[in-house]
């Protein structure tokens, strides 16, 4: 593993941490716990986002960790995945091939098709679907699309509440005194 040689068997990365007796710690950890679901478009519990309950316990152990050495510290939460490009670039709406706008029937966008028909509000669709869409998947027949019920596989509904995690990071930084707590939103 990756991370084995870095760490060359001297202990975890908080041990090490700990042992070179910082003055000051910048803890932001937890960003790749939900990148994964939300770059693959999969939401699995355990294999593409981190247990909320696994995560709180190993935050938990390595801010407690590093205030044990005395050190101060500054913690930061973990940004809104959700917001970025690779999620918020393509539209749930059907593109116009001519002009990039969204599809309009009857006065409404035309929304993409999922696996449960079209795509509600609050889907986000990955990057990685914009190669599908233009090969027509998830777009009805009736405007040009290869079928009623293809899907865009790569759309997903995911969302970690702007701000879900605050109570943790206020938490620890109670716990532990002489932190300081960064919004990254």
């Amino acid at each position: 593993m990756y991370s084995d040689l870095i760490l060359r068997g001297r202990g975890s990365q908080v041990a090490q941490a700990a042992g070179a007796r910082p003055t000051v710690v910048t803890l932001w950890i937890g960003n790749n716990d939900v990148l994964g679901a939300a770059t693959s478009g999969i939401v699995v519990d355990g294999v593409t986002i981190t247990p909320v309950a696994q995560f709180e316990a190993d935050y938990r152990l390595a801010a407690n960790a590093i205030a044990a050495s005395g050190a101060k510290m500054a913690i930061a939460n973990i940004p809104d995945v959700t917001s970025i490009p690779f999620v918020t670039t393509v539209s749930r709406f059907i593109p116009n091939p001519q002009t990039g706008q969204p599809v309009i029937v009857n006065g409404q966008p035309l929304p993409l098709l999922g696996p449960n028909g079209p795509l509600p509000p609050g889907t986000l669709v990955t990057l990685a679907a914009g190669s599908l869409i233009a090969q027509g998947h998830g777009i009805p027949a009736e405007v040009g699309g290869r079928s009623v019920r293809q899907l865009v596989e790569q759309a997903f509904t995911f969302k970690l509440e702007k701000g879900a995690g605050e109570p943790l990071f206020i938490d620890v930084a109670k716990q532990n005194g002489r932190v300081v707590v960064v919004g990254l939103h």
